[in-house]
C-alpha cells in the first residue's frame, strides 16, 4: 500500500516533470521562432530598399548615358549651342545651377535695407533704386 503510494506520487512527479519540459522547450521554440520571423521581415525590407536603390541608380545611368542628357550638360557647362540657336545670357541670374542653392540662400540685406519700409524694399527690389 505505501509502495503504491510512492509510486504513484513518483509518476505524478515524473509526469509533471515532463509537462514542464514540453511547456518550457515550446516557449523556447516560440521565442526563438518570432526572432527568426523578424530577421526575415527585417531582410526583406532591407532587400526592398536595395532593389529600390539599384533601380534608382539603374535608371540615374541609363539617363547619364542617353543623349539628352549630354547635350543638356554641354551646352551648361561648355556654353555650346545648336548652329541655328541664339544664346540669351540675362545678368543678375547665377549661370551654374550648382551654385544656385548656396547663392540664392546667402542673404543679400544690408544695414540700409533692414531699416526701410516694406514697400521700399519691394522696389529697390524690383527696380533696384528708391
Amino acid at each position: 500500500m505505501q509502495g503504491d503510494k510512492w509510486k504513484d506520487l513518483g509518476l505524478r512527479i515524473l509526469f509533471v516533470a515532463l509537462f514542464l519540459f514540453a511547456v518550457t522547450s515550446n516557449i523556447q521554440k516560440i521565442i526563438s521562432n518570432n526572432k527568426l520571423n523578424e530577421r526575415v521581415r527585417q531582410s526583406k525590407e532591407d532587400l526592398a530598399m536595395l532593389e529600390a536603390k539599384s533601380k534608382k541608380l539603374e535608371l540615374l545611368s541609363t539617363y547619364y548615358q542617353s543623349t539628352t542628357y549630354q547635350e543638356v550638360e554641354a551646352r551648361r557647362r561648355l556654353a555650346m549651342q545648336k548652329p541655328d540657336e541664339k544664346v540669351v545670357i540675362i545678368k543678375g541670374i547665377p549661370t551654374d545651377s550648382t551654385n544656385n542653392f548656396e547663392t540664392l540662400s546667402e542673404p543679400t540685406e544690408n544695414s540700409n535695407t533692414k531699416s526701410q519700409s516694406n514697400p521700399a524694399r519691394w522696389w529697390q527690389y524690383f527696380f533696384g533704386n528708391k
